[in-house]
């Protein structure tokens, strides 16, 4: 079994991530395997056998920090590394947007105030519009606004670019 990349490669110590482990496992049945996050096995929530890739859900953690990440099949009893890692981030939350206005053109910055964010972070405005945004402290970061409709715009932040707060 060869793992050659997690998508996301990061999430939640509160788990519950969709997580995309791509690889390939050759003649082994694609219904006997199984994601490992460290030492926590996870069944598949679904197998892509043409195009090689495992969905699992990322199991809960007690800390941060990156740990081994492999597919394991049950005919093959000897794991002997890990292949590509996952690292946990601290849950984080979202106090406060500012300023809570800007033009349809876009351009401003979007100040956002919460804990456990900074790093790498993406900010979503509306449906579909995303912009990397820019870490100022572990409380603090600042997105360009992309251009809009006029009106409300949903507004979320995310670690992965999957799931949006």
């Amino acid at each position: 079994i060869n793992l050659v990349d997690v998508y996301p490669s990061q999430g939640s110590i509160a788990g519950g991530q969709t997580v995309t482990l791509s690889g390939t496992w050759g003649s082994l049945s694609p219904t006997n395997l199984s994601c490992v996050f460290g030492d926590v096995v996870v069944r598949p929530t679904s197998v892509e056998v043409s195009k090689q890739y495992v969905v699992c859900i990322s199991p809960k953690s007690n800390s941060t920090g990156a740990v081994g990440t492999l597919l394991r099949h049950t005919s093959v009893s000897t794991i002997t590394s890990y292949e590509v890692q996952y690292e946990y981030t601290l849950a984080y939350a979202v106090y406060s947007l500012t300023p809570s206005r800007g033009t349809v053109r876009g351009g401003s910055v979007l100040t956002v105030e919460g804990s456990g964010i900074g790093g790498a972070m993406v900010c979503k405005f509306g449906t579909y519009s995303t912009v990397i945004a820019e870490a100022v402290s572990s409380t603090l970061v600042r997105c360009n606004t992309p251009p809009q409709s006029a009106g409300l715009v949903a507004v979320g932040l995310s670690v992965d670019g999957q799931t949006f707060s």
